[in-house]
């Protein structure tokens, strides 16, 4: 294709003919091509592999892949290529494709062409993930219950996006209190003996906190 193609992180690109951006190949002399496919923030994957053999890769999930084959076979398979570039990458991104009649047909040795297609991959915000301990957490009524990564039952958020996060902690019957709470913006609550709090801070700060949350139950 010959315009730019544009995509969201995290999702796959397919070049096809009913995607109006397929990719073909053709040499009026040669009946059997070769050609090689690569990208550089990313992996291309193919559907369809019949009759074609690879010399590199194997058609799925590779950075760069060489096949050869029959034009009809060369080009079916071109037109089931996709593109997916690699865990939360947005960027430019080029797909080089290069095609050779190894010198079969004709005089003049090997002949290759080559192009580049380029690919905008697009920023998607991702949700932000919690890391909490299985359930049900057992203890003792009337003592101080403590989540941490000492104890194996530590809580934890992360976000590959945001650098400042907010966490809400709830509780129905008791209260809650954090071991550290420099840093943090509170919007409910202070982080001492809290049944509800909401804070904001930095992703390590967070983390920093949370590491040792306090859970007492009421009394009784």
């Amino acid at each position: 294709p010959a315009s730019l193609q544009i995509v969201n992180e995290d999702t796959r690109l397919e070049f096809s003919n009913t995607n109006g951006n397929a990719i073909n190949v053709d040499d009026v002399e040669a009946t059997e091509l070769q050609v090689n496919v690569k990208v550089n923030h990313g992996t291309i994957s193919l559907k369809n592999t019949s009759g074609v053999s690879f010399l590199l890769g194997d058609g799925t999930d590779d950075t760069e892949m060489t096949f050869k084959g029959s034009k009809s076979d060369v080009n079916s398979a071109l037109n089931s290529l996709s593109y997916l570039g690699n865990p939360n990458f947005f960027s430019s991104d080029s797909l080089y494709v290069a095609v050779s009649d190894s010198g079969v047909a004709g005089i003049g040795g090997t002949l290759s062409a080559a192009a580049t297609v380029q690919i905008s991959v697009l920023s998607v915000n991702d949700a932000p993930i919690n890391t909490i301990p299985p359930s049900p957490q057992t203890f003792n009524e009337d003592t101080d219950f403590v989540f941490s990564a000492a104890n194996g039952n530590g809580l934890s958020v992360s976000d590959v996006d945001a650098d400042v996060l907010q966490v809400t902690l709830t509780v129905s019957q008791g209260a809650l209190t954090l071991p550290v709470r420099n840093g943090l913006t509170f919007t409910t609550g202070d982080g001492i003996s809290d049944k509800t709090m909401t804070f904001i801070g930095g992703k390590s700060i967070l983390n920093l906190a949370l590491d040792g949350l306090i859970y007492r139950g009421n009394l009784n």
